[in-house]
């Protein structure tokens, strides 16, 4: 019975699928997609901003009406509704003629609708109108935080581009922003400070978000609201990228494993891929052999050696270093009397409150005395923060770092390969792994072309041997490793990192001494601990109530708590300067979703 019942399933699948082939439009019979979008908005100094979004929609069959929801019960308001086609303005009316718009409004929403007529065509209508209420101004800066598109659209759009133009053009790093709801989405700064947004393709219910932060004194028509808000969006961003790469990674590694497991028949791709992979374990067998240990490392609670933070995070990162390298880097040079964190205020705009922000000092005459103890990457750091980039010679505040992404993180590309070839002296990782490594890269990635090529010629079936070929590529990665000594150091500071991952800051820190307090925080971004671990330090130096623990950072309200707000504030935004979630543009993140909502839409 069970083999019958299947039989019928397929029987019944099969007449289906002639049908729809027989009669594709009947089966598609009626139908439209949203081809492209672009939003331009432009803000003026009370806050307001001027919408038009040219909608594109391409109708199979018949069609006599697109609308588009606004809400009513939300933070921001949607007044001046008007819609154009080229140059025709659509006239507001209740006689839902072609060419004419009416506006419906119900409890939690107002409803557009265009009245048309058309058929097996593209139309592009042209929406504009007013909201008030996206932007807010509170006293370090000024917030938009709207969505461009709500998932409230039933279908998926293509071909999205979204501008916004400040009230009045800015300088050349333009407004710090964010966009949230796709990780494909792209932004980036123009001329004067214009955020543009682009993105391919956005599926049906899915939302596309921005957040960007202006100079407060650029709307002097917006009420103030009490309160910073910089900080909080930028702690906000900062979480959501990360969490944006980690998902990017996780996708990456879906589709490798997914085009490893595709398999098929046919004999000339299988010997193929096999070939592949005798290839890989011939290279692995040769090269990637890891030396065993001939003693345990040991367990750790302090630092395995005097070894500087930025070649740790050298080591525990097979090779690369990563951006909390140099926010170690200058932790251990103010630790070591190099330079001193300080406080700097300013009175607010109404002077009724202070503005503060975290400033470095160069100790000049220290400087002098111990040069000669610094390392090549050392002595650039603190010549290119206090000579390069310091608008006042031998101090620099976060603000100014925070202004200059781009001349950070050009810095930080150089800087890295002075860490790596001071990091050469200590002999960690095998060169010969390194030869094997990169002719498994070469060696796979040519084939992974060439069996893409060969498929236009033998069919998709070569996407087996192409897949096998990527994975030779990807797993001679695995290829590189580190020496016996390499191994040995790397265990050595596994075991700190889990120590530290375990350790109670609230009830123990009182038992550290100031040395191992600094340590633990130096190397802790070092080993690549996360804000979590900072977050535990700093509440443990707070409950500690001990103010002799961090003597390089001197504040005018000196506590443990505010101390501990001054550390996670540099590493927010140091970290956040080096990443693609500053100010400069770059991926899209998921998450997000606290934007003013701008309604749905479609065609009936």
């Amino acid at each position: 019975m069970t083999g019958t019942h299947s039989a019928g399933k397929q029987t019944i699948f099969v007449i289906v699928l002639m049908l729809f082939l027989c009669h594709p439009q009947q089966a598609q019979a009626r139908d439209y997609h949203m081809g492209g979008l672009t939003i331009t908005i432009r803000l003026d100094h009370a806050g307001r901003m001027q919408v038009r979004e040219d909608r594109s929609f391409t109708f199979d069959g018949r069609f006599s009406e697109v609308y588009r929801t606004f809400p009513l019960n939300g933070e921001a308001s949607f007044e001046n509704i008007q819609v154009f086609e080229g140059e025709t303005q659509y006239p507001r009316t209740n006689t839902r003629a072609p060419g004419t718009i009416r506006l419906i409004r119900n409890n939690s929403h107002q409803e557009l609708q265009i009245f048309f007529d058309a058929a097996d065509t593209t139309r592009v209508f042209s929406i504009r109108y007013t909201v008030s209420g996206a932007v807010n101004k509170y006293e370090d800066a000024a917030l938009l935080y709207y969505q461009l598109i709500s998932d409230q659209w039933t279908k998926p759009i293509r071909n999205i581009r979204a501008q916004v133009i400040p009230p009045e053009p800015l300088n050349e790093t333009g407004p710090a922003h964010w966009v949230h709801g796709s990780l494909d989405a792209v932004s980036r700064i123009l001329e004067g400070g214009i955020v543009d947004v682009s993105l391919d393709y956005l599926p049906a219910n899915h939302y596309l978000e921005i957040r960007a932060l202006y100079p407060p004194d650029r709307f002097p028509g917006l009420p103030w609201r009490e309160g910073l808000i910089r900080q909080t969006v930028q702690d906000e961003a900062a979480a959501l990228a990360e969490e944006a790469n980690r998902q990017r990674q996780e996708v990456m590694a879906y589709r490798e494993r997914q085009e490893a497991r595709h398999q098929t028949g046919q004999r000339i791709a299988i010997p193929l891929a096999l070939l592949f992979m005798i290839l890989w374990i011939y290279l692995f067998n040769k090269y990637g052999r890891r030396p065993g240990l001939k003693e345990k490392p040991g367990a750790f609670s302090s630092l395995p050696g005097k070894i500087p933070p930025a070649l740790v995070n050298y080591l525990m990162h097979s090779s690369h270093i990563t951006g909390s390298a140099i926010t170690a880097t200058l932790f251990h040079l103010a630790s070591r009397g190099f330079v001193r964190i300080t406080e700097k205020n300013k009175k607010s705009l109404f002077g009724k409150k202070r503005k503060t922000d975290i400033q470095f000092v160069l100790e000049q005459a220290h400087f002098d005395k111990h040069a000669g103890t610094l390392t090549p990457y050392e002595g650039d750091l603190l010549r290119f923060l206090f000579v390069d980039l310091a608008e006042s010679k031998g101090r620099i505040d976060l603000k100014r770092i925070r202004k200059k992404p781009g001349k950070v993180q050009a810095f930080f590309r150089k800087w890295r390969k002075k860490v790596r070839k001071e990091a050469q002296k200590y002999n960690w990782f095998d060169k010969k792994s390194r030869k094997g490594q990169v002719i498994g890269l070469v060696a796979g990635f040519l084939a992974f072309i060439g069996c893409l090529i060969l498929a236009a010629l033998f069919g998709i079936w070569m996407f087996i041997p192409a897949g096998a070929a990527l994975v030779l590529a990807i797993a001679s990665v695995f290829i590189f490793h580190r020496t016996e000594e390499g191994g040995k150091a790397y265990r050595q500071w596994e075991s700190l990192k889990q120590h530290l991952r375990r350790f109670h800051f609230e009830s123990e820190t009182k038992k550290l001494d100031a040395v191992t307090v600094n340590d633990y925080l130096v190397y802790g971004l070092a080993l690549g601990l996360g804000s979590g671990y900072f977050k535990k330090l700093s509440r443990g130096l707070e409950h500690s109530g001990h103010l002799g623990y961090l003597p390089w950072i001197v504040l005018h309200q000196s506590s443990m708590g505010t101390i501990g707000k001054t550390i996670n504030q540099i590493i927010t935004v140091t970290s956040t300067t080096m990443s693609s979630a500053s100010g400069m543009g770059g991926g899209g993140t998921m998450g997000g979703g606290g934007g003013v909502a701008s309604g749905g839409g479609g065609a009936r």
